[in-house]
This record gives C-alpha cells, sequence and structure tokens, in this order.
C-alpha cells in the first residue's frame, strides 16, 4: 500500500511537471508581469483567436484598425457589454495599445469556419459580398482594402459568424455608430434578419490573407 500511493505521488508530480513545461511562456493568472496582449487573451486568444462566437479574432487585422478600435472603445465612440472593453483600455497608454495592435496584426489568420449553407444561401452571399445588393456595392469594395479614402477597413472574411451577425443587426438597430458617413447602417438596413445570418455564416468560412499577403491600400 505504501509503495502504491508513493508510486502515485511521483505521478501526479511528473505530470505535473510535463504540464508545466508545455504551459505557454505568458499567463496572465501568474501575477508575473508578461507582454501587454495578455490583457486581451482571456477574450481574443493569445493568437488572436478567439474562443467564443461573442468575441472576435483579432488575428491578422490591419494594425490601424485594431488601433482606431481600441481608441473608439477607450474614448467612447464605440461600446460593448457592461462597458467591458472601455475598462480594459482606460489605464492603458498609447505606445502599449499600439504594441498590442501590432502582436496581432502580425498573427496568423485563425481558420475558416464550416458553413451549413444550401447552395443558394451560398450563391446569394457570394454575391453580396464580391458584387453587391441594390445601389450597395459588394463587402469586399470596402473590406478587401487595408484603406478607403483615409478610413481603415476591417477584415471580416475568417471572422466568427456569431460576432458579425451582432454588428450587422447593431449597426441596423442604431446599438453601433461609429461607422463613417453611416454607411454600415444603411448597408445592415437591407438586410433581412435570416440574411444577416447567411452572410456572416458565408464571410466566417472564407480564410482570412496572412499579413504578408494582404493587398496593399487603394
Amino acid at each position: 500500500m505504501v509503495l502504491s500511493w508513493a508510486w502515485s505521488v511521483l505521478f501526479v508530480a511528473g505530470f505535473t511537471a510535463v504540464c508545466m513545461a508545455e504551459t505557454p511562456k505568458y499567463n496572465y493568472l501568474d501575477g508575473d508581469a508578461g507582454p501587454p496582449w495578455e490583457v486581451c487573451a482571456e477574450c481574443h486568444g493569445l493568437d488572436g483567436v478567439s474562443w467564443s462566437n461573442k468575441f472576435p479574432n483579432m488575428a491578422a487585422q490591419p494594425k490601424d484598425y485594431l488601433l482606431a478600435e481600441m481608441r473608439n472603445f477607450r474614448d467612447h465612440s464605440r461600446d460593448n457589454d457592461d462597458h467591458q472593453m472601455t475598462a480594459v483600455l482606460s489605464n492603458l497608454s498609447p505606445s502599449t495599445m499600439a504594441e498590442i495592435a501590432d502582436w496581432y496584426a502580425t498573427q496568423p489568420p485563425a481558420p475558416p469556419a464550416a458553413a451549413d449553407l444550401s447552395p443558394k444561401q451560398r450563391a446569394w452571399a457570394e454575391q453580396v459580398v464580391r458584387q453587391g445588393k441594390g445601389v450597395m456595392r459588394g463587402c469586399d469594395y470596402c473590406h478587401g482594402k487595408t484603406e478607403l479614402r483615409g478610413v481603415v477597413m476591417p477584415r471580416i472574411d475568417g471572422e466568427r459568424a456569431g460576432y458579425l451577425a451582432r454588428q450587422l443587426r447593431d449597426f441596423r438597430d442604431g446599438r453601433r455608430a461609429d461607422d463613417p458617413r453611416e454607411l454600415m447602417r444603411k448597408v445592415a438596413k437591407t438586410l433581412e434578419p435570416d440574411q444577416i445570418d447567411v452572410l456572416a455564416a458565408y464571410l466566417a468560412s472564407l480564410p482570412r490573407a496572412a499579413p504578408s499577403q494582404r493587398r496593399s491600400s487603394e
């Protein structure tokens, strides 16, 4: 019995040592100072790939866009659940935010998600993304570039479907209003509720270009 107990202790100790050795270098729970992007990792992941549909993937987003959105949250131009992002960013310096944006912008993009769409739904979504809907241009006209007429553009390909759908609904219903010239609010109002879900699922299924493959600003 004593020998069995001793072997059990040795096994647990060895297993713990292996797990600790495989733990990422930085751990925001360990109490030690680490890189500034650790504060974002709980929701967005250390590598910029979020763990939930609620939070966007920040990997391979343009640095200037990430910085612009952080400033919007900090300055209350944009808000989210219970001012969570504002609270996180309120104590960060501009240089720290720039470091965070640079880290996530240079991470490999998240893999695209599978989309459970019918051929008709997929064809419709592809049409909206590539060519547009009615008098509206396609999503790619703006989001296929890193900048358009001085406005930095986010990547929406390879984004979380749930996050995209919520942003479209927030634009449509006026809960989000940080879009220049109210363009996204106008676009979102042309979409039916089920069309928002189809479009978000299609966009999530598209591979996001790695930073080194990104098109230059147009």
